[in-house]
């Protein structure tokens, strides 16, 4: 049930029909807001933190096995080559900013700023 008098803020961020409008057939688009949602949004780093906590337990502590993994899991295939060599390069350079700020787990902030990073990709987005 929707109430047409009041658009639900979510469906605002991924461009929701105008609940005030007969909409028989909508265009697709992608909104800016959907990325800074993925990026930002304290439900994208719960489920990013939560995320990095699944690898810790469920892969190695080698960056390859997790990234792997995390791709099994979020996009449902092996990533290829340059993928892991970007994940692992996003890896090691945020991991200096992050020890400067006196960030208490590193590993745990870095893993989860990629997953957000890996959630907010088309891929992940959009199932074809």
């Amino acid at each position: 049930m929707q109430q047409r008098i009041r658009q639900q803020p979510y469906l605002g961020t991924f461009d929701g029909a105008d609940t005030n409008a007969v909409t028989g057939q909508r265009h697709s688009d992608t909104p800016p807001q959907q990325a800074l949602f993925m990026l930002n949004s304290n439900f994208a780093h719960t489920q990013a933190a939560t995320f990095a906590n699944r690898l810790a337990k469920e892969a190695g502590t080698a960056p390859e096995e997790r990234i792997n993994k995390a791709y099994l899991i979020a996009l449902g295939r092996a990533p290829n080559e340059e993928e892991l060599s970007d994940a692992r390069t996003y890896l090691e350079k945020l991991a200096k900013p992050l020890n400067d700020a006196k960030v208490k787990d590193i590993q745990h902030a870095t893993w989860t700023s990629y997953l957000r990073v890996l959630f907010s990709g088309n891929e992940f987005m959009f199932i074809e």
